[in-house]
């Protein structure tokens, strides 16, 4: 496809869906998280330390006096940032007045943490899962669940993230939606699984070992999606596991394999890689291989600042792009 033709179907796209979106009016405590959203996370040295502080939150489950959360509260966002804007900074000489008691800022942060949480993360329970996916039905879209907690430490937690997906799975199997298919031909009801949550030991260094270690569990998955109607993708991690992570889903769902001719498996495809462009061509060639379509999911990247920090300690060329507009540019 030419240049220009490339670009004309981008700016088509792109106005259909601009359009699209115009009809949506969200309510007025969506438009607050919205406004709060997007101001937080266009300072850069802000959104690092409020992702860091979300992250330490939700591991002080003990904290039940608050004063955890008020002392790294004040650790995290003690600095000033003049860029914010002013009801954000005065949110945040609230937060740092040591006068507040700690119980009242530990409650708080959590609440506040929990009110932007809903906005991406379900409750667990077959009732709130149907609620999600038909307020996405009635407004178009069709969803694909995920699992918080994917770390594990050992071989016993990556047992149990299997039986948390193959719990989900059953439940999604349960919805009207299981088994139903899109206007695209592509499985209704979806989940995205992270490989190296299935075993303890995922590296690059072993990979015949890591590929003994998985293969049963990623096999079991599948086959209780299968059997739900119920589409799975493999997502992509860190750089460091992209090949290993490709030749896992590649070898369990090649052709003449148990899932060769399944066509709801899928796997995602990261714009932001220098290499994206040839990691496309392979998906392509997998494709003509195996004779069966399956799902690519195009997505920017989210392991951006991961990826340059790494490259960075080390060293190396960072195998990410650093200027967004290439990322951008790449992605269409």
């Amino acid at each position: 496809m030419a240049t220009v033709d490339v670009e004309s179907r981008t700016q088509e796209l792109g106005r259909r869906l601009l359009a699209a979106t115009g009809g949506y009016r969200p309510g007025p405590a969506e438009r607050v998280q919205d406004w709060l959203l997007t101001h937080a996370v266009a300072d850069d040295r802000f959104r690092s330390r409020l992702l860091r502080y979300m992250d330490v939150l939700a591991a002080l489950d003990y904290d039940r006096s608050g004063e955890e959360a008020k002392r790294l509260a004040h650790e995290y966002f003690g600095d000033s940032f003049p860029d914010l804007p002013f009801a954000l900074r005065w949110l945040l000489r609230i937060a740092r007045n040591e006068a507040l008691p700690a119980g009242v800022v530990g409650a708080s942060a959590r609440r506040s943490a929990e009110l932007f949480a809903r906005r991406f993360i379900t409750r667990p329970g077959i009732e709130t899962v149907r609620a999600t996916t038909q307020l996405l039905a009635g407004q178009g879209r069709t969803p694909s669940f995920d699992l918080l907690g994917e770390a594990v430490l050992s071989e016993r937690e990556a047992e149990a993230y299997v039986a948390r997906y193959l719990g989900l799975i059953e439940q999604l199997g349960q919805d009207p939606a299981a088994g139903t298919r899109t206007r695209g031909d592509v499985a209704a009801l979806q989940v995205s699984l992270k490989l190296s949550s299935l075993t303890s030991h995922f590296t690059p260094i072993d990979p015949a070992g890591t590929l003994a270690r998985v293969r049963p569990a990623l096999e079991r998955i599948a086959e209780a999606a299968r059997a739900a109607g119920v589409g799975i993708t493999v997502d992509m991690e860190q750089h460091a596991f992209r090949d290993l992570t490709w030749e896992l889903f590649s070898t369990t769902f090649g052709r003449g394999e148990r899932f060769g001719d399944w066509p709801d498996a899928g796997i995602v495809l990261q714009a932001y890689l220098h290499q994206a462009d040839r990691h496309a061509r392979a998906m392509i060639e997998f494709a003509r291989a195996r004779g069966t379509p399956f799902q690519v999911r195009l997505v920017k990247g989210a392991y951006w600042d991961y990826e340059t920090i790494t490259a960075d300690a080390n060293r190396w060329r960072p195998p990410v792009f650093t200027a967004k507009r290439a990322t951008d540019a790449q992605f269409e």
